[in-house]
């Protein structure tokens, strides 16, 4: 029985004519996962209303703060606590940030530290935020870290940081700090894992560690000549490094190897008209590690699995415009204690959950589309197709109960696409996984496209074409 293959191979830099069925066309909002073998496809995780902030500012950082079990957020420059899984929360404000964008937060234990391109603040969980008062402190901070009981600073258009002193955070020295200089560019970027300090530069990345003397000094031989393009891009994805670089490719920085990954993406990315302004998130949920990438200018986010190596669109379906705009996250983090994934919206106050058992973006329909390439059972002759059997998750049942469904479409020899069909997910209770469509007409190649859009659960598990003819 000749399946109708839906790969874990996407390709949106390939002409889409050209794809063969062992490559799909385009994913958006789904997911590859891997069963036993099978190429299984789910409907992205949704999102639901944690808080409302009340501004009408992004959320431009969340930071989950583990000794004190607590949400930190930043919009328009202010500061709020988050104190409850419940959503409880009190502006904290007492010096805000500024300028007013993207915010870099880490904490010492005893204090959070935040900054976004001016002067750091600082916030002990009681009272209010306060500017660093110690005059010898750098004026100019894009990066916080923490290391060693140093809080270190990245200065902005420079290629230093600085750090506090040893075991006192709100102590600084005016003539301490550390200097790239391998291939001496401005830094972009400074994050710390594996007690190592990692710059990232337009040029080059270099790591520096704690000698115990100096106190940082250069790693030898640790130099890679592969820099970065945009600074908010740099995650680190459980132990490696994954950021965009300074060619547009979307890059894995395993132990010192840099490996290329965005292969399926690479054209799209470099049509883009403007980069620089692209901000990710890691977002490690359940089996697998989504790498989220968003591009403002292009109102375009892409989504690459670390667990699965494969790629899709992750939007926010526009009805209005009938097209997927840009994830509506700018911010992440996993609020532990309360078992929370959390995302800051990227035009408003609001945090939402994260959940794979919500299926609408904070009460916005998610539309799932899947399109296939051209496949052709391995021959151009003509095939007279009887039937499609398709394998679907069933008996979801809507929230009042009714019968949802998805729809399908194909086209032949990339001719024009046909209408759309629907096919019944099942009301609850109706649990027989397989739908049947007949007759399905001749091709030599054909092209599926499928989409949904209820409010349930989709999960797409295999599709086959049982009984093929061929002739000519």
């Amino acid at each position: 029985m000749p399946k109708v293959p839906f790969p874990p191979f996407v390709s949106r830099s390939a002409d889409e004519a050209s794809l063969p069925g062992t490559v799909d066309a385009r994913r958006v909002d789904c997911y590859a996962d891997m069963v036993g073998g099978q190429v299984v496809f789910r409907k992205k995780p949704g999102t639901e209303l944690f808080c409302d902030l009340g501004v009408t500012t992004p959320v431009d950082a969340l930071y989950w703060w583990d000794s004190k079990d607590v949400v930190l957020a930043v919009s328009g420059g202010n500061v709020y606590r988050v104190t409850s899984q419940d959503g409880n929360f009190s502006d904290v404000t007492g010096d805000a940030l500024s300028p007013v964008g993207h915010t870099s937060i880490t904490d010492d234990g005893t204090y959070a530290f935040f900054a976004s391109g001016g002067r750091m603040v600082h916030y002990n969980n009681s009272g209010t935020t306060v500017q660093l008062a110690d005059s010898d402190a750098p004026t100019v901070v894009t990066h916080l870290d923490y290391l060693d009981q140093y809080i270190l600073a990245l200065v902005g258009n420079s290629s230093q940081f600085h750090h506090s002193d040893v075991g006192a955070s709100l102590n600084w020295t005016a003539t301490v700090f550390a200097n790239a200089e391998s291939n001496p560019d401005d830094l972009l970027a400074m994050h710390v894992a594996h007690r190592e300090i990692t710059l990232f530069g337009t040029k080059g990345i270099e790591i520096f560690y704690n000698d115990g003397t100096t106190p940082f000094s250069r790693l030898e031989g640790s130099y890679q000549e592969i820099g970065c393009i945009a600074a908010n891009s740099i995650v680190n994805a459980n132990g490696v490094w994954i950021f965009l670089n300074n060619d547009r490719q979307v890059t894995m920085l395993e132990g010192r190897t840099p490996r290329l990954k965005s292969g399926p993406y690479d054209d799209v990315i470099r049509n883009i008209s403007a980069v620089a302004d692209a901000y990710a998130v890691f977002i490690s949920l359940g089996q697998h590690a989504f790498y989220l990438l968003s591009f403002p200018s292009e109102n375009l986010t892409v989504a690459y699995d670390l667990v699965t190596d494969s790629w899709a669109e992750w939007g926010y379906w526009n009805s209005a415009s009938g097209e997927h705009d840009m994830w509506p996250g700018k911010s992440y983090c996993y609020a532990k204690r309360w078992q929370l994934h959390l995302v800051g919206d990227r035009s408003t106050g609001k945090i939402y959950k994260l959940n794979p058992a919500v299926y609408q973006d904070a009460g916005n329909t998610i539309r799932s589309l899947l399109r296939s390439g051209h496949h052709d059972h391995g021959t151009l002759r003509r095939k007279t197709v009887a039937e499609l059997i398709i394998r679907a998750k069933r008996g979801l049942g809507g929230v009042s109960g009714d019968e949802p469904v998805f729809t399908i479409r194909w086209r032949d020899d990339n001719g024009p696409w046909g209408n759309e069909v629907q096919v019944s997910l099942g009301k609850i209770g109706e649990n027989e996984f397989i739908a049947r469509l007949a007759p399905m007409g001749q091709y030599r190649t054909r092209q599926y496209e499928i989409a949904h859009t209820d409010n349930t659960d989709f999960v797409l598990v295999e599709m086959e074409e049982p009984q093929v003819e061929l002739s000519d």
